[in-house]
């Protein structure tokens, strides 16, 4: 009795058998999925580079506009002007921010970028923060960071 030695490719099937029909649509397929996981890389790097830079934006105001603003309302305006040290922003005044479920992770990544790079101009940082995340997998809130540093 003869032994085969024809070999099996990924889904089972002997090389030496032709191709099915489907072999072009799995591979169009398999090419399309590549694509959409590559623009939700990119997606991804760039809303955390938003996010970022809506964090650091939304402190700068609130700490510039103590006396009054849209989130703490105006009254300090209509009272004396008085020497007042300005209060420390807190999460609840970060409307902005807290308005999106994956801010906080975008903030860690600037975070550890901030100690790796300590010397680069502050809005690098939000450059290099975009280039170190990596998503893990479909759906919302599910990026890492910092893989290829």
């Amino acid at each position: 009795m003869a032994h085969s030695t024809s070999q099996t490719n990924s889904v089972g099937r002997s090389s030496s058998q032709p191709p099915t029909p489907f072999h072009g649509i799995f591979q169009q397929a398999e090419d399309n999925l590549n694509d959409l996981l590559t623009r939700k890389t990119e997606l991804d790097r760039s809303l955390a580079t938003l996010e970022a830079s809506i964090f650091a934006y939304e402190g700068t105001y609130l700490n510039d506009t103590y006396p009054g603003n849209i989130i703490r309302g105006f009254n300090g305006y209509l009272a004396k002007p008085v020497e007042v040290e300005s209060r420390p922003v807190t999460e609840k005044d970060r409307i902005f921010s807290n308005s999106s479920s994956t801010y906080k992770q975008s903030l860690e990544v600037k975070k550890r970028v901030d100690q790796l790079y300590p010397k680069l101009n502050p809005s690098d940082h939000y450059q290099a923060a975009a280039r170190t995340y990596k998503p893990l997998g479909p759906g919302p809130c599910d990026f890492t960071c910092l893989h290829d540093i």
